[in-house]
């Protein structure tokens, strides 16, 4: 499988948790999706001390194979990628949830199986910032980005 977790450690690198799914976090499998890896992490000190997690997430439960038969099989409209944020500077939630969607533009090449691969994620003052490379099953673009931002 390619579930993708977290867990939470304190200063002292003291295990705080047990591994946390994603799946949990972002609800996937109450909507029948999975998670499809790359995970990313980033806490902002600045701005209330918010955690942010993103993930590949594919539209195919782990049950049918997960990411492998959805999202990296080219089947159309399968691939977002999960965000998920702390309502405050407590890692353990409550989350809010958002799902961006590589297929958004209908003249890119490769649409409608677009995959946001290896994002990179950070946040400003007023904004959160993701890089990631776009692929699909006959093309790969190394040298375009595609971006998100969402406002705080």
């Amino acid at each position: 499988n390619n579930i993708g977790e977290i867990l939470v450690f304190n200063s002292a690198l003291k295990r705080l948790s047990a591994p946390i799914s994603f799946d949990t976090i972002m609800g996937l499998t109450g909507k029948n999706w999975s998670s499809g890896g790359d995970p990313s992490c980033v806490y902002d000190p600045a701005n209330g001390g918010h955690w942010f997690f993103t993930q590949i997430v594919s539209a195919s439960p782990e049950s049918k194979g997960g990411a492998f038969t959805g999202c990296f099989g080219g089947v159309a409209n399968a691939c977002t990628e999960g965000i998920a944020v702390t309502d405050g500077n407590n890692p353990f939630g409550p989350y809010h949830v958002y799902f961006s969607h590589a297929d958004y533009n209908p003249g890119e090449p490769g649409y409608p199986s677009l995959l946001n691969d290896f994002a990179k994620i950070s946040v400003t003052r007023d904004a959160f910032l993701m890089f990631d490379d776009e692929f699909t099953p006959t093309h790969i673009d190394f040298g375009r980005a595609a971006t998100a931002g969402m406002a705080h």
